[in-house]
């Protein structure tokens, strides 16, 4: 008779132990049946995956990014570029998305700085930017702002800003653009709305490029300009405001209009004194204007020069200036008006009666 080893009974019983073990614990976590009420699954969109969170409002740059998925997303992103030694420029974004097959970077809630090569500096914010890598070009999209060196507000709907060699700021002529520039103690100095607007960095110029309205707040009273075009000159301190030259002659008037005044000519410009603030208004070529600061004896001009001194409100007529007013004509080589009071001074000229009627400005 054999005697049963009595280790060997203990290891059955320790390798049953286990088994039953193993089998508790897969009756226990075994995963639900798939017949049982749980939440239903669904598949993914195409903008969730292209959406780093569920709530983000949809792009508003180029459409077909949609139908792309970001290789990679980060957020607080710092992005900077260089020309040589030179910083170029900085964008800070809350979040952005690289599409390396398209070679863009779209970016959200977006502050740009510029570094100028005269040390100074334009900073730009946005909605969304987009980067691309190929041509370096920042396509801005949504609420854009724009502080240009010299102080001068810009804010559209859209920019596409030229990074290198030099910056460069496009405002489309189908985009409406408005702005403001101060003066040196910081107090409005011009107000102004657009179509398209173009500013590079080494004219230190703001081109307005359609519909121009522009508001000359430093004035002692309210001036308004409209025109076809607008050229704001930083460097010469002066503004400068024409017509296309495609338009119908009679069309073809820039126009300056006060409480009281009305002037037209072929182009305006405004000069400013060195705080920057609006000095003198000067019409160029076939210039008409009327004063009706008595409007029972308002006074009507034309030449092909006129000057107003905004501050001592004296208005110069020169190069065949012409003045009516109740019936007498003045004629001469320079003709200058005091409106404070009203009264007309003739150089090298003469007066005579017209009852004829003249045309009005």
């Amino acid at each position: 008779m054999a005697l049963e080893n009595p280790t060997s009974r203990l290891q059955n019983w320790v390798i049953i132990g286990f088994l039953a073990v193993l089998f508790g614990q897969f009756l226990f976590f075994a995963p639900a049946s798939l017949d049982e009420d749980g939440p239903p699954s669904r598949s993914l969109q195409r903008r969730e995956l292209f959406s780093f969170f569920h709530n983000e409002k949809e792009a508003l740059a180029r459409r077909d990014l949609e139908q792309n998925i970001p290789n990679y997303t980060t957020r607080n992103t710092i992005t900077r570029s260089s020309e040589g030694q030179r910083k170029s420029w900085k964008m800070l974004a809350r979040k952005s998305q690289v599409f390396q097959n398209l070679g863009l970077v779209l970016n959200r809630d977006v502050t740009v700085d510029f570094y100028t090569q005269d040390g100074k500096m334009i900073l730009i914010t946005s909605r969304e930017a987009t980067y691309d890598t190929k041509t370096r070009i920042i396509e801005a999209f949504g609420d854009v702002k724009a502080k240009l060196e010299d102080g001068t507000l810009l804010e559209a709907p859209y920019a596409r800003i030229i990074t290198a060699p030099i910056t460069e700021l496009i405002i489309p002529l189908n985009h409406p653009v408005q702005g403001t520039r101060f003066s040196k103690t910081g107090k409005k100095a011009v107000q102004f709305h657009a179509f398209g607007a173009h500013y590079k960095e080494t004219e230190k110029a703001i081109h307005l490029q359609s519909n121009v309205v522009a508001n000359l707040l430093s004035t002692q009273e309210p001036t308004t300009i409209y025109s076809d075009h607008a050229h704001f000159f930083d460097l010469e301190n002066k503004l400068t405001f024409t017509m296309n030259p495609s338009r119908p002659l009679p069309e073809a008037f820039a126009r300056a209009k006060r409480p009281d005044t009305d002037l037209k000519s072929r182009w305006i410009e405004t000069l400013l004194n060195s705080k920057r603030e609006a000095d003198l208004l000067i019409a160029h070529q076939d210039v008409a204007w009327v004063d009706r600061k008595d409007p029972k004896s308002p006074v009507y001009g034309w030449s092909n020069l006129a000057t107003y001194d905004i501050k001592s409100e004296l208005t110069t007529l020169t190069e065949y200036p012409k003045v009516v007013q109740e019936g007498d004509t003045f004629t001469g080589e320079k003709i200058i008006y005091d409106r404070r009071l009203d009264r007309i001074e003739v150089e090298q000229g003469n007066s005579y009666d017209e009852n004829s009627s003249s045309a009005q400005p």
